[in-house]
């Protein structure tokens, strides 16, 4: 994986035989006592889909939020987007939207677990698996 980081913006991608065949996009954002990792988009060529790509980029972008101080992470996709709905979910995404969209949310520490079980059983997040 090659990083290119400028500010709290990231842009990971990945090559196989020099040539790309994945990218991750996202952002930290820090507000008061949150601060939390958005990844903001990840693609992964069709034809290594499903080879371990999609998870390193993930990983690594959850690494180098976790190294910033992020203490969740947030991503959102499309509804009808099963294979990303699947692959939040095995990564350890607790998911809500509505019937267009699915926002995940992922504590990165046990505070932030702490407080996301509280604001989850408050219906702040409706919807949300828990």
């Amino acid at each position: 994986l090659t990083f290119f980081i400028a500010d709290s913006e990231y842009c990971l991608v990945a090559e196989i035989d020099d040539k790309l065949v994945g990218f991750a996009l996202g952002t930290i954002t820090r507000k008061r006592a949150w601060h939390y990792g958005y990844l903001t988009w990840m693609g992964v060529s069709p034809q290594v889909q499903r080879g371990g790509v999609g998870r390193a980029l993930f990983e690594a972008f959850h690494d180098t939020v976790m190294k910033e101080g992020a203490n969740m992470m947030l991503v959102d996709t499309q509804s009808s987007n099963q294979p990303a709905l699947r692959f939040f979910a095995k990564v350890g995404f607790k998911m809500s939207g509505d019937s267009e969209h699915s926002y995940f949310i992922k504590a990165l520490t046990p505070d932030s677990e702490a407080a996301l079980q509280g604001f989850q059983s408050s219906g702040a997040a409706a919807g949300a698996a828990g």
